[in-house]
Order: C-alpha cells, then structure tokens, then sequence
C-alpha cells in the first residue's frame, strides 16, 4: 500500500499572433496574400510531495520529494499564395509554407530520506522542428463545366532531438540515444 500526496504549483505564459494580408490586383483579380503566424508559450512546475509505504519488508524508497521544472516552446510560420487569372478560363496557384518550431524542456527531481538527499534525476530535452512546402497548380476551365488540373508539390520536414537524463549525476537510458535526428522529405506531380 503506497500514497504518494503532493501538491503542483504552475505557471503558463503565452503569445499567439497571427494576420492576413492581401494585395489584389484591380484589372486582373490576381492576389497575392501573407498569413504569418507566431507562437511563444513558458511555463513552469514546481511539485512538493509526502510518499508512504505502509506494508511490504523494504523500507519507501524516499518520504519526500521536490519536482522543478521549466519549458518554453515558439512557432514561427510564414504561409504565401498567389493566384494569377489567365486568358480563356484559366487560373495559376503557387503556394509556399515554411515554419520553425521549437520546444525546451527542464526537470530537476530531489528525494530525500529523513531529509536527507537519497537521489536526484534530471531532464534535459531540446526538439527543433523545420518545415518547407512548395506547391503549382494550373487549372484551365474545360467545355462542359469540367476542369483540367495538373501540378506539383515538394515538402521537406527536419527534425533535431537532444534529451539527457541523468540519475545521481550519471546518465540513464543510454541505449536509447540522446540526440535524434530524422528527416522527411515528398515529391509530387498530379493531373
């Protein structure tokens, strides 16, 4: 039978902004229009707690425990369109997309027995994540209410993960590896 009690105090800070802007053309109706966007959020835990072990033969592992931790995570993301109108019912579309975003995360937990220290495990993590897209599509307006379509995409996506995780000051999960990296990328064409 075990308890463990605590209580969490947090703290949340964030920024969202984002926005339109559009440029249209008076003679043509061609556009061209800009969505960015920005995100920028902390926070912050702070966690105290009593553990209780009332039967088995082992002593709890700890009576006391602290947990602190802290994180912030941002996003920044440009999108872009513009559409041309061309001669006898056609119509260009290009768009573009890139963005960054990245997370930042901190642990610190402390046991003690009797107040004294009996083992410490921290957490350090860091993920970075980058995106671009680049998309074309022809549309041209066919007898009969029909439409031929055709065009192209192209995205690529990194991603770079650093985590350390010590216990008493030496490293765990070491099989696991610490720093990741992995990327993505896609190409097509459609008609």
């Amino acid at each position: 039978d075990q308890v463990d009690a605590g209580q969490v105090r947090e703290k949340r800070q964030g920024l969202h902004a984002t926005g339109r802007l559009q440029w249209r053309s008076a003679d043509t109706a061609d556009t061209v229009t800009l969505m960015p966007l920005a995100i920028y959020s902390t926070g912050s835990t702070d966690r105290r707690g009593r553990f209780e072990q009332s039967v088995g033969p082992e002593p709890a592992p700890y009576d006391t425990a602290r947990t602190e931790g802290d994180g912030s995570f941002s996003l920044l993301r440009l999108n872009g369109q513009w559409n041309q109108r061309l001669g006898a019912g056609g119509r260009l579309e290009l768009k573009a997309a890139l963005g960054q975003g990245r997370s930042k995360n901190s642990s610190l937990r402390r046991e003690t027995t009797g107040g004294v220290l009996s083992r410490t495990l921290s957490d350090d993590a860091d993920t970075t994540d980058r995106n671009l897209l680049v998309s074309g599509k022809l549309v041209k307006v066919l007898e009969g209410e029909h439409s031929l379509v055709a065009g192209g995409e192209a995205e690529s996506n990194r991603r770079n993960e650093r985590r350390t995780t010590l216990q008493d000051g030496a490293p765990v999960l070491t099989d696991f590896g610490d720093n990741v990296s992995a990327s993505a990328t896609r190409l097509a064409l459609f008609a």
